[in-house]
């Protein structure tokens, strides 16, 4: 066998070493990705815009933000939240979620909500003033829900109740 044979067969091993390697990279970036980022369905059909949930003997009418502009934007530029309602976030794990009040126009209670359906924590009247602060659970959550200002207080909801959608 001729040299040019071996120098073509050792750089056809190094370019498959390096393909697999590029592939395997690859794929673990995808892993890494939130699957929000590519479409958003990864969000429970069941819970939609139109929808309830209930903490303790509370009902609240929901609109879910469950696409990404819709995530960024939240309550931002709107004048008011109606009554018994609540924005929620649906994301696909529970982390360590942080929010602000970028461009809010009135104050908001933020119930954290774990993978088990379980009020974590609430931030109570978060108002547009604390801008740039971030908010953030004391306990991984997976939901997040807004609602008006004094809404958590005035319906006795606390850490620890459970939440049913």
């Amino acid at each position: 066998m001729n040299h040019h044979y071996y120098r073509k067969i050792r750089l056809l091993l190094i370019i498959g070493f390096l393909s697999l390697f590029l592939a395997g990279w690859a794929t673990s970036r995808m892993a890494e990705a939130p699957s929000e980022a590519v479409d958003g369905s990864y969000v429970d059909k069941v819970i939609s815009s139109g929808s309830t949930l209930a903490i303790g003997a509370t009902t609240i009418d929901l609109e879910v933000a469950d696409t990404i502009p819709e995530k960024i934007k939240g309550l931002s530029g709107r004048e008011s939240l109606p009554v018994n309602t609540g924005l929620l976030f649906v994301f696909d794990k529970p982390e360590f979620h942080q929010f602000w009040m970028k461009d809010m126009l009135f104050s908001i209670d933020i119930i954290w909500i774990s993978a088990d359906y379980k009020v974590v924590d609430i931030t109570k009247n978060a108002s547009p003033e604390t801008f740039p602060e971030f908010f953030t659970p004391r306990e991984k959550a997976q939901y997040v829900l807004e609602v008006n200002a004094g809404f958590s207080d005035k319906k006795n909801i606390k850490i620890g109740d459970s939440v049913i959608f």
